[in-house]
């Protein structure tokens, strides 16, 4: 009885021991499977929310735009210009695009060209719509203006080395939006006369 009692156990004891370990085995897959699931799953509603937020945001800053936008143009034809200023930089905070911000920005800059006197609001306008479209020549050609009235002809050779685009670069360089001043007094003549 107690040698064969000693080698059952044993031999049961192994037999058993293995059955466990088995038991034991199969909830570890699942739990690591149930974390792994529970993971993605977690990451998948982060996701789902962040997108919502941002399309939210998009939205609501879309709208934000339109309503300073549309009120700037209705100052704007009213020939009120400071406050379609107003209006034009409260929109370009919520521009979500380079065309809503080229557009509030040329907007803007016609304002404080017709207001005057908004020399450094100008150039920095002119400024961002280069950095937005650099190939309309336009926008260097009134910068070169604003730089050549306002005492600061020596950021025009450096604005002319900045432009990439060679045709542009060229057009520029022979570019002079000096304002003409006739070397003859104004009034009537009766014969035609040279101005030099």
């Amino acid at each position: 009885k107690g040698k064969n009692d000693n080698f059952l156990n044993k031999e049961n004891k192994g037999k058993n021991d293995n059955a466990l370990n088995k038991e034991n085995k199969k909830p570890k897959k699942k739990s690591k499977k149930n974390i792994i699931i529970l993971t993605i799953l977690g990451i998948l509603f982060a996701a789902v929310i962040v997108v919502s937020v941002v399309l939210f945001t998009r939205s609501k800053n879309e709208e934000k735009f339109n309503k300073y936008y549309k009120a700037g143009n209705d100052y704007y034809d009213a020939k009120n210009y400071a406050a379609a200023a107003t209006q034009y930089n409260s929109a370009s905070n919520h521009a979500i695009n380079n065309s809503e911000r080229v557009s509030v920005y040329e907007k803007l800059w016609h304002c404080y060209e017709y207001m005057g006197e908004y020399a450094d609001e100008e150039i920095s306008v002119l400024e961002k719509l280069i950095s937005l479209n650099p190939k309309e020549i336009s926008y260097y050609e009134a910068l070169i203006i604003l730089y050549q009235n306002n005492d600061m002809s020596d950021k025009i050779d450096k604005l002319i080395d900045s432009v990439g685009d060679y045709s542009i670069k060229e057009k520029l360089s022979n570019f002079d939006g000096t304002i003409p001043n006739p070397s003859v007094e104004t009034g009537t003549y009766s014969k035609p006369i040279e101005i030099s």
